[in-house]
């Protein structure tokens, strides 16, 4: 039996259209659920040692140790450390500026003047005693240039509840004594600090020296003080030069 013929043009789109569905069914579209990057997780803690397989001082695991122990617990601070909290610097409010180590000076109290201890700053301290009771000698040294005389006043005058004065006040209100070289300003005052129960007077010099400056003070109750005057000019007239 002969079969009818085909034309060409029919065979080709017949072949054409068989390749494209099998290509479609090839071609099946597939959808993928893709997970969102996550960082890694945090090492387990049963990874880590346990506290007492540390060695001795490791801090814990996990954290850093506070970075101070609590105040009360003096026990963990090492041999001789201040307290937590505690300051451990402290110096008078109101004072001159920290004093250098120095005995470029010399002097000879009066016979009457008891020598009693050196406080932390004092370079002398005597106690003249007469029939009007006690007063309190001090000798002190600070740094010139941090120590002008006017503020060294106004801190004395501040002491007794006066009133401070100006530069221009410095001549009606101190005296000059001159010694072998050395000159000191003097001064007198006399007033009632706060709280005191009786007017207090001081008699006090400055000598500027180089990059010294001393200070010398008498001060107590009134009558005591005014009776050991001469004996404390006398006294400023006994300071020299120390011998190299």
């Amino acid at each position: 039996m002969t079969l009818p013929r085909v034309p060409p043009s029919v065979g080709a789109t017949i072949a054409v259209l068989s390749l494209s569905l099998a290509a479609c069914r090839e071609e099946t579209v597939r959808t993928y659920s893709v997970a969102k990057d996550t960082p890694p997780p945090a090492a387990a803690s049963s990874a880590q040692p346990a506290s007492g397989e540390l060695p001795p001082g490791h801090p814990p695991i996990g954290g850093m140790p506070p970075a101070t122990p609590p105040s009360g617990d003096a026990s963990t601070l090492p041999p001789g450390h201040p307290p937590i909290g505690a300051a451990t610097m402290a110096g008078p409010a109101s004072g001159p500026a920290a004093a250098p180590v120095s005995d470029s000076l010399t002097w000879a109290a009066p016979d009457h003047w008891a020598a009693k201890a050196l406080g932390p700053m004092r370079r002398g301290s005597f106690t003249p005693k007469n029939s009007a009771g006690e007063a309190d000698c001090s000798i002190f040294v600070f740094p010139a240039d941090r120590n002008p005389l006017l503020d060294n006043i106004n801190r004395w005058r501040g002491q007794l509840g006066l009133a401070p004065i100006t530069a221009a006040q410095i001549p009606a209100e101190t005296a000059t004594l001159e010694n072998g070289g050395l000159k000191f300003t003097t001064v007198e005052l006399l007033g009632q600090p706060a709280g005191a129960a009786a007017p207090v007077r001081m008699l006090g010099a400055v000598l500027y020296r180089g990059q010294e400056a001393w200070f010398f003070k008498l001060s107590g109750a009134d009558t005591a003080v005014a009776a050991e005057k001469s004996a404390f000019i006398d006294f400023l007239r006994t300071v020299r030069p120390a011998t190299p």
